[in-house]
């Protein structure tokens, strides 16, 4: 194990308290917009799946970051495993907004348009039985008018 200078120690402090504070403030902003994204959006596996692995990244990037820190006089790899767990949590975390499904709104918008489509398609066979009506009405007119003089013959006749 071989130590380090003081002057190394104070940058690696300063380097993990900035990692540290980017990988919070990184899910403070997952956490309020999953906040936001629960109300407005229609949310599946893969945002949850994505979302929580963000989440799980960041928080292992701010214990490792404390790791490193309680081992500050030796020659570790745990500030650059905690900066990367950072990066990839905010990747991940990226990838859960992509993620997201369509807004309730843009759901509510394509349902109405599916629902005008089949208005149309029922006034459409609404409006050819209007037609068919017509013309089976007028065919009864017409078989009524012959019925009327058959009658009047068949009466004349007797």
């Amino acid at each position: 194990m071989t130590t380090v200078s003081a002057e190394r120690i104070e940058r690696r402090k300063l380097n993990t308290q900035t990692v540290n504070s980017g990988a919070l403030a990184t899910l403070a902003a997952l956490v309020a917009l999953a906040a936001v994204a629960i109300q407005s959006r229609t949310l599946d596996f893969w945002y949850g799946f994505w979302a929580i692995s963000s989440a799980i990244c960041l928080v292992a990037s701010v214990v490792v970051g404390g790791r490193a820190i309680d081992r500050l006089q030796e020659e570790h790899m745990l500030f650059e495993w905690q900066t990367r767990l950072c990066l990839l949590g905010f990747i991940l975390g990226v990838i859960s907004v992509v993620a997201m499904g369509p807004s309730h709104d843009e759901q509510t918008r394509s349902q109405l348009q599916e629902l005008a489509a089949r208005v149309g398609r029922i006034e459409a066979r609404l409006d050819t039985i209007g037609t068919n009506r017509r013309a089976i009405d007028t065919s009864l007119a017409s078989l009524n008018t012959k019925l009327d003089r058959l009658a009047r013959r068949i009466g004349a006749r007797r």
